[in-house]
């Protein structure tokens, strides 16, 4: 594709290569460069043809690969806002380590969706939870929860979808000055994908 910045397309594999090595089960069937409305990226649970084989395509927004400008400035914004995390890493990478996120929740069949903000309620409850009592320990729990990042959350409401993914790109990068509630979901994540490839006989 004319125009592609071939440090973002660099980016983009790398981002790939050290994700894989840490989770080769995880079945990525393509990335393309295409048309992502909205976005900077975007993973989509797919089947292969002519195989059956359930993965994970991920598309690179083409508006976004041909200007690294944009895209800095778009990763900028959003970090401003507190719509995502800051990143200590070159935004198309950081942007693939999220969708990557996202085809672990494939991998285990969503299951770490339907258990996430239990996980979450139960780990804040074990640890910090018996010290409130009453009403106050739900509002406690939430301002808790509310260290993830704003796009963890659609107006105003706990999005699991999204906070997975995000959850897991803050550990992926930050390591241990991730939050609790994103190291939280973070371990959700990996042991719903790890779950299902050990029902499948691949671990």
């Amino acid at each position: 594709m004319p125009g592609v910045d071939t440090d973002t397309v660099r980016d983009i594999s790398s981002a790939l290569d050290d994700m894989l090595a840490k989770y080769p089960r995880t079945k990525i069937l393509s990335v393309e460069i295409s048309n992502v409305e909205g976005d900077i990226a975007q993973a989509l649970e797919d089947v292969l043809r002519h195989s059956g084989v359930k993965g994970t395509r991920i598309l690179f927004s083409d508006r976004f690969a041909t200007d690294r400008n944009l895209l800095s400035t778009a990763v900028r914004d959003a970090v401003q806002r507190g719509h995502c995390n800051s990143m200590p890493a070159p935004p198309a990478y950081s942007a693939i380590v999220h969708e990557f996120g996202h085809a672990l929740s494939f991998s285990g069949r969503s299951a770490a969706v339907g258990r996430a903000d239990s996980d979450l309620l139960e780990h804040y409850l074990r640890t910090d939870g018996s010290r409130l009592s009453g009403g106050g320990i739900m509002e406690s729990y939430r301002t808790w929860r509310a260290q993830l990042s704003g796009y963890s959350f659609w107006r105003g409401e706990f999005d699991p979808i999204e906070a997975l993914p995000e959850a897991f790109t803050d550990v992926e990068l930050n390591g241990g000055s991730a939050s609790e509630p994103a190291q939280v979901l973070f371990r959700t994540l990996v042991d719903a994908a790890e779950s299902q490839w050990r029902g499948e006989g691949l671990m």
